[in-house]
């Protein structure tokens, strides 16, 4: 996908405020091939992705903790980076 049809995207569909797009950007075009092809489903279908990573998965994300499908995925590429830091943040969701 296209940086502008991205930014478009999370402006227009998914009400991310203008000041945390271009973070957002460079966070998801970061992101492993696993969880970028689970953020590209979701954005065709609106579906939460059933992506998880380690004990975390996008269902539990969105219920327990109250992410968004595009948060919680950017919260299983952080686990999946940092475990250590992730899981320490997660005692603040």
């Amino acid at each position: 996908m296209e940086k502008e049809e991205l930014k478009e995207y999370l402006l227009d569909e998914l009400d991310v405020q203008p000041a945390y797009v271009d973070d957002m950007i460079g966070q998801i075009e970061a992101m492993d091939g696993t969880l970028k092809e689970a953020f590209d489903a979701y954005r065709r279908t609106g579906e939460l992705p059933k992506a998880a990573i380690g004990n975390y998965n996008c269902n539990d994300l969105v219920e327990t903790h109250q992410f968004t499908a595009v948060g919680a995925l950017l919260f299983l590429d952080w686990m999946e980076k940092e475990p250590e830091a992730a899981n320490a943040a997660l005692l603040f969701f």
